[in-house]
């Protein structure tokens, strides 16, 4: 295999795959372009921000991002390329796809309410504050992990730092520009990528050396005042900037591979079993990010549909952002393949993937003679880019969870919660102490098992509210809901009992705990969801009852 029939016909299929399915996923519910959207209607300007279509795509596809779909076809590359680059084109355009342009259509038809509210009123209120709290944990747990890895990829490449940190004051000067004064979205950006290209060069002439330690304090202030602030102020312009630097990292990234046209060393199928467990389930639980994350409802049914203008734009949003994951994954699992051997791979990507795709980043730019030291500093900038933004992103949507749950219990109304500035204190402090005592590998493994399971919430919300528009069960319903909806909740229950059985035998106390509690959830949740699905007839009429 060589780069260019690779990443070519990969980027073909995913570009295809965005026009020709538009139809059959708008199909079964169709936006209505007329209908007001929460971001008009509670427009706060703060959270609830209409904004341009290309600016909220750029938000929601780096927030989704982040550096899952990087670690994601890493941690999949153990059973070989092949199944992960197949589950991947698969999942995107069946999955992956379609259940965020629910998500977000769903939420905007909700009043921008997260999945865990959507779900207390459509499945049942028990089952909704189960999911709540691991959506809360999950946001803070994700907020560790990419706290984690900004603060030592800092440490490992300090050159990085300032044209890292720039992106703060530059993205607000941008959202000030965009938003108060109508500054032209193309202009600004183009004169605004080309000042952060300038600090690339001061960063290699300036590098700050600081230990993760203290960087993850840093960072730890630095959310604390940005998830508190106006989406439009930092928010959405440094991720509208950071999608351009990214796709500028894909296309050098791209060209230098197809220049150099480096041969796959790396076996397209290993076996059915490796270091990771057995290819099924292994591979759903391992690569989500890049096919199907379901946690990716705390971005769109959090900060997306708060944001978005017209429901018409819902397919556009989803469909590009998720696809865009794909690509990324596809770039990572290419510059892998053609730097490392497969004895190598699980010696030294397995266990630090990060610095690994740096190193095959800045290997494969040198095809097209920059200098190694600029790759990995470029490397680098794409992964503290995709790193900054889901920290913050997670933490505000953590944010808004605990907010709204503080609402419905008065116990914790009590600690002012339902506050902007203490919530995102809470979410913060507690993601420190986890980013600082908690194993990398542990806080991982908490992450993966926990990104699986909540797609079964997806498809039960889902399969509820088109019940609820009386919608007929026909080939539509068959081939988008319930065959990927009853594969994926049998997939996740076979995956929650082996791999605790696997973290048993590993003494990954971390992990197993975090799947005992899923395993336990998901069983009450089924206790209340059964008796919903079987009552569908009755349910147009509930649904009329509670909006009268």
């Amino acid at each position: 295999m060589n780069p260019l029939i690779f990443l070519g016909g990969g980027y073909l299929l995913l570009v295809l795959g965005h026009h020709v399915l538009k139809t059959p996923t708008q199909s079964l519910h169709p936006p209505d372009p007329d209908r007001e959207t929460p971001a008009l209607a509670y427009r706060d300007d703060v959270d609830y921000v209409p904004t341009d279509r290309a600016v909220a795509l750029g938000h929601y596809y780096m927030s989704i991002a982040g550096l899952s779909p990087v670690l994601s076809a890493i941690a999949g590359m153990q059973w070989g390329w092949l199944p992960v680059l197949l589950w991947m084109l698969i999942g995107v355009h069946w999955l992956g796809g379609f259940t965020e342009y629910m998500h977000i259509l769903i939420s905007m038809r909700h009043k921008a309410r997260n999945l865990g509210s959507v779900v207390v009123e459509k499945v049942g209120r028990a089952t909704g504050t189960y999911l709540n709290l691991i959506l809360i944990f999950f946001c803070i747990l994700v907020y560790a992990i990419f706290a984690f890895v900004i603060s030592t990829t800092l440490e490992a490449t300090p050159e990085a730092v300032i044209p890292t940190l720039s992106l703060i004051p530059l993205a607000m000067i941008f959202g000030y520009l965009r938003y108060i004064k109508g500054a032209n979205l193309a202009i600004t950006s183009i004169v605004f990528v080309i000042l952060w290209g300038i600090t690339i060069t001061i960063g290699q002439s300036i590098p700050i050396q600081w230990s993760w330690e203290y960087w993850i304090v840093a960072f730890v202030v630095y959310t604390f005042f940005a998830t508190g602030m106006p989406v439009w102020s930092l928010l959405q312009p440094r991720d509208f900037l950071n999608t351009a630097i990214l796709i500028i990292g894909l296309v050098v990234g791209t060209i230098a591979l197809i220049v150099g046209m480096p041969s796959f060393t790396m076996p397209a199928f290993v076996s059915w079993d490796s270091p990771a467990g057995w290819l099924y389930p292994g591979i759903f639980i391992m690569v989500t990010c890049g096919a199907v994350a379901a946690t990716h409802s705390l971005i769109s049914m959090g900060t997306t549909s708060k944001q978005v203008q017209t429901e018409g734009d819902t397919y556009w949003i989803a469909s590009l952002g998720t696809k865009g994951e794909t690509v990324i994954a596809l770039m990572a699992i290419c510059l892998v393949a053609t730097y490392y051997s497969f004895d190598a791979f699980i010696a030294e990507v397995v266990p630090d993937p990060g610095p690994a795709f740096t190193s095959a980043y800045a290997h494969a730019v040198g095809y097209i003679g920059l200098p190694e030291v600029v790759g990995a500093t470029f490397g680098a900038l794409i992964l503290s880019a995709f790193v900054m933004t889901t920290m913050d992103s997670y933490a505000r949507a953590g944010r808004y969870l605990l907010q709204e749950m503080a609402e419905e219990f008065p116990g914790l109304k009590s600690l002012h919660v339902h506050r902007v500035w203490p919530s995102t204190f809470a979410i913060a402090f507690i993601g420190w102490l986890i980013a600082t005592y908690t194993d990398f590998m542990a806080m991982w493994a908490g992450y993966v098992a926990m990104n699986l399971f909540v797609i079964v919430y997806s498809y039960m919300m889902i399969t509820l509210y088109t019940a609820e528009q009386e919608k007929p069960i026909d080939g539509k319903f068959i081939f988008w809901i319930a065959i990927p909806g009853g594969f994926m909740t049998i997939t996740t229950v076979v995956a929650l009992i082996y791999y605790l059985y696997r973290y048993v035998i590993d003494a990954q106390w971390y992990g197993l705990v975090i799947l005992t509690l899923c395993l336990i959830l998901l069983i009450l949740s089924f206790i209340q969801f059964v008796p919903r699905l079987l009552n569908w007839k009755n349910l147009p009429e509930e649904a009329r009852r509670r909006v009268s």
